[in-house]
């Protein structure tokens, strides 16, 4: 699945280089107003990730199916959404403590507060190099 997102930078990973992998997991804040339309991001973590082919045999009949549903997998987020904001509050103290300073930095930028945002949805995405 692709998303649309608006022709942003990420600020608090952009000194991080993207060489070296075989595929990214980064897992990120997705800040949405009340049209459900993304007013930005935040790149939590950015890490890097590699096939290992060792465990398949190349001789085996099956390899290139095996092969292909192999780096499917990896390739699907292990983390299911989670909801930080929703209804003008946040859905667990912590979440509050953790985040709202960051947040609130954030959309300083975009000339936002948090009475513009709807929902904020901490999300996890892997994609190919």
């Amino acid at each position: 699945m692709t998303k649309n997102y608006p022709n942003l930078i990420s600020i608090h990973n952009k000194f991080k280089l993207n060489m070296g992998c075989d595929y990214y997991i980064d897992k990120s804040l997705f800040i949405y107003d009340y049209d459900d339309k993304i007013i930005s991001y935040i790149n939590l973590e950015h890490n890097k990730g590699y096939y290992y082919d060792l465990l398949l045999d190349e001789d085996d009949n099956n390899y290139e199916k095996e092969n292909v549903e192999y780096r499917k997998r990896l390739l699907e987020p292990s983390m299911e959404p989670i909801t930080i904001f929703i209804n003008n509050t946040f859905c667990k103290p912590s979440f509050e403590k953790k985040y709202k300073e960051l947040i609130e930095y954030d959309l300083i930028i975009y000339n936002k507060t948090l009475d513009n945002v709807n929902k904020i949805m901490k999300e996890e995405e892997r994609y190919e190099r």
